[in-house]
């Protein structure tokens, strides 16, 4: 279970390390979040490298991954939860456990009256559940070579 001031570790191929957890995207009234949700972080560590990379890109042209996204330290950001310390039941009756609590970037684009969800990254550099399949975000994790998976029957 994720609640505020947590410290959440980014993995995914952006330039951000780390951040805390200040709000949840969703009104929860149990005030907290599982996997699958979403959460605003503050970032608290980026990658000493990513200020030199940022400014070459915006002199090539502003191509890549940092034009989407600004990378500054204390900028808020939307994670999508993917591992949490907490123990997780699955339909089955087992639990799975992951030994740290971490995200991927979420970003939120409106057209028109509706809300796109994109990932801000491509890569996913740790496992992902299997629970995340049945999530808004199940065509973006198609490609993640690393799911977690549970045999058919079973679920």
């Amino acid at each position: 279970m994720i609640q505020t001031q947590t410290k959440i570790s980014i993995k995914d191929n952006s330039d951000f390390l780390q951040g805390k957890c200040i709000n949840f995207a969703k009104k929860n009234t149990k005030k907290s979040a599982k996997i699958g949700h979403c959460v605003k972080v503050s970032i608290s560590k980026i990658k000493p490298t990513a200020l030199y990379s940022q400014e070459y890109k915006k002199a090539a042209g502003g191509l890549g991954k940092t034009s989407m996204v600004n990378i500054k330290k204390n900028s808020l950001q939307d994670l999508l939860l993917v591992q949490v310390k907490a123990p997780t039941c699955r339909k089955d009756g087992s639990t799975i456990q992951f030994y740290s609590n971490c995200g991927v970037c979420v970003v939120f684009k409106k057209a028109g009256a509706n809300k796109q969800h994109l990932l801000g990254f491509k890569r996913v550099n740790t496992t992902v559940p299997f629970e995340l399949k049945n999530k808004v975000y199940a065509q973006k994790f198609k490609a993640a070579y690393n799911v977690i998976k549970v045999a058919k029957n079973l679920l």
